[in-house]
């Protein structure tokens, strides 16, 4: 099924090979080429997807608004998507055009390691060094064992998976290695996105749920594929790693982008920094707020204060206050 893109990459592999005697270096400069073509897909793709983030509080306000309605949240979803020249699937166009890619060489490392090698030019130098002696009556190659040729490079069989059969567990040490390299970048590779916006990553938990599983995934696909395709992944995970740096430095629509985040943040913390805090203004007292107000200030009257006299009831009804003080003087003057 993907012959028709395994025989070009073989070919193009076999050139580069031509160019540097070593297969390493040849699926890494075969990556370059392929990376080279994506790019202009890969930058698109990264506008895309950081368009995306800054309006996932705008996708929520209309999920919510239409979370009864299925079509008409369809059709919002879509005017809304077109006014803001937005495809929420473009953050997947680099990993959706490099499948067939993928396939692609992983048919073509099995041709090309296939006794005799399939796909290849017999005067090419990778087919010579592939093949060793060609016995055209046989149609066999004399480097093949078990049907199998070996593509030595870097230490390893890139033809063979971590799981392929080894010589010793020290053997199999690259293999897991060169797996874990190209995971760790992976994942590198989505959260360099998200650390450049990390409000607006925060906002989409199904975008971050999506990152966290697809190195998973692939993890295990490389667990059971050629090295030599591990290595293509590894390079153009480091690659993209590089574009993306490259275009928040220097692509001005992603630095106006950027720009404007920066600006809408720093107006956020100046506005609530600037905020006036009225000091005078007190919530209103509680009854037992009530009450222990009262306690504070019978405390503060014993402590200094000279209390109020209450008046008393006298005999007569009336109280031994301070209008019964000139009766006392009157008494006091009579009884001189």
């Amino acid at each position: 099924m993907f012959e028709a893109i395994a025989k070009p990459l073989a070919s193009l592999l076999a050139f580069f090979y031509g160019l540097v005697p070593n297969y390493g270096i040849a699926i890494v400069l075969l990556t370059v080429v392929v990376m080279i073509v994506l790019t202009p897909f890969t930058v698109k793709s990264t506008r895309s997807m950081l368009a995306m983030q800054r309006l996932q509080p705008e996708i929520k306000r209309l999920q919510q608004q239409h979370k009864n309605d299925r079509q008409a949240l369809n059709e919002a979803m879509m005017a809304f998507y077109k006014e803001h020249n937005v495809n929420p699937l473009g953050g997947c166009l680099p990993m959706l055009l490099q499948m067939p890619v993928f396939f692609g060489l992983y048919e073509a490392i099995r041709g090309v390691t296939h006794n005799p090698p399939k796909g290849l030019d017999h005067s090419s130098d990778l087919f010579k060094a592939l093949c060793g002696t060609y016995n055209a009556l046989a149609k066999s190659c004399s480097s093949a064992v078990n049907g199998h040729i070996a593509m030595k490079s870097f230490g390893m069989d890139l033809a063979n998976a971590a799981t392929s059969h080894h010589s010793s567990v020290a053997a199999a040490i690259p293999f897991w290695v060169l797996i874990a390299l190209t995971t760790a970048t992976q994942y590198y590779q989505q959260r360099q996105l998200n650390n450049r916006n990390p409000q607006a990553a925060a906002a989409n938990p199904q975008l971050q749920m999506t990152q966290k599983l697809f190195p998973i995934i692939f993890l295990v696909i490389y667990i059971n594929i050629p090295a030599a395709v591990v290595l293509y992944f590894l390079v153009s995970n480091l690659l993209r790693i590089a574009q993306q740096g490259a275009m928040w430095k220097w692509d001005p629509k992603l630095v106006a982008e950027v720009a404007t985040d920066k600006r809408e943040i720093e107006s956020k913390t100046i506005d609530a920094s600037a905020k006036p805090v009225n000091k005078t203004e007190r919530p209103p007292a509680k009854s037992g707020q009530d009450g222990n107000q009262k306690k504070v200030q019978s405390s503060q009257s014993g402590n200094g204060a000279k209390p109020v006299p209450k008046p008393t009831p006298n005999k007569s009804g009336g109280s031994t206050g301070a209008r019964s003080a000139p009766r006392q003087r009157g008494r006091a003057r009579r009884g001189r």
